[in-house]
């Protein structure tokens, strides 16, 4: 049975739970088609990569800042 056929089958409260919650049959029938290549191929990039420019990049405070002491919490909690 093909990805498609089996996602169609499923009962309908089923699928309406998954759409509820974000699934995509697309991206899963995307993400399948991407397992038939080879974990070399599937893992590298096309195209032109170049790293991002030192001025996209925030500098983080520093424990004089006082803004540190709050977002030292922050991640904290998040962790």
């Amino acid at each position: 049975m093909a990805l498609e056929q089996a996602i169609a089958a499923l009962p309908d409260e089923l699928r309406q739970r998954l759409a509820a919650r974000g699934f995509d049959p697309k991206q899963l029938a995307t993400w399948a088609a991407a397992m038939d290549r080879g974990q070399d191929q599937r893992n590298r990039l096309s195209g032109d990569v170049r790293p991002v420019s030192k001025a996209s990049i925030a500098t983080a405070p520093t424990g004089a800042d006082p803004r540190w002491s709050e977002l030292r919490q922050l991640g904290a909690a998040a962790l």
